[in-house]
């Protein structure tokens, strides 16, 4: 199974139309979106390429295969705008070929931020942790958890743009024009 991951597109057309060319060249099964979609919300600077219609248009032809979770910037109203389900807050996949759980959230709620582990929820074991909010990109393991942040599509607070793949129990960070940053797997699970 390979599964593109992405967070915080906050509405930047520039920035999402890049990032449906990394989708079109990775062939994913599925998309993961990890929330503020289409609003740039009140702490953070409006996306010099801000065009929320262009992002839903943008997206438009891959909704069949998008999977979501809702971010602190996402409304109810953008659900009307989509046909896959924009305000879940959390999801599970299962990577039936190796047994890895992909578990996904925005990283904005209680049990759900990887950098308090003392407070995370209990996690499915193997399992790709994968949360966006903070706009910086993150790819490190602790024991059988993979914790990746692809940071933001729109607005980054990092060196870039970025985006993550999963496939087949690797995980790969890459920057918006699809150059690999760095790359972990689950080696005892292949």
């Amino acid at each position: 199974m390979k599964v593109i991951i992405a967070s915080d597109l906050h509405g930047a057309a520039d920035a999402t139309a890049e990032f449906v060319t990394r989708i079109e060249e990775e062939a994913p099964d599925k998309i993961l979106l990890l929330g503020d979609v289409l609003y740039h919300g009140p702490r953070n600077a409006l996306p010099t390429d801000y065009a929320p219609q262009r992002v839903i248009e943008l997206l438009a032809p891959y909704q069949d295969r998008i999977l979501a979770v809702q971010g602190n910037c996402d409304a109810e109203v953008d659900q009307w705008m989509f046909s896959f389900s924009l305000l879940n807050e959390n999801l599970q996949i299962m990577d039936e070929e190796t047994g890895i759980t992909l578990f996904a959230t925005h990283g904005h709620r209680l049990g759900m931020n990887p950098d308090k582990p003392e407070e995370l929820i209990h996690l499915p074991e193997p399992c790709l942790f994968c949360s966006g909010h903070t706009h910086l990109k993150v790819l490190k393991q602790q024991e059988d958890t993979i914790f990746v942040n692809p940071g933001s599509i729109g607005i980054p607070k990092d060196d870039g743009a970025g985006y993550a793949v999963y496939e087949n129990g690797h995980v790969a960070l890459k920057t918006l024009s699809g150059s690999t940053i760095s790359q972990i797997s689950f080696s005892k699970h292949l």
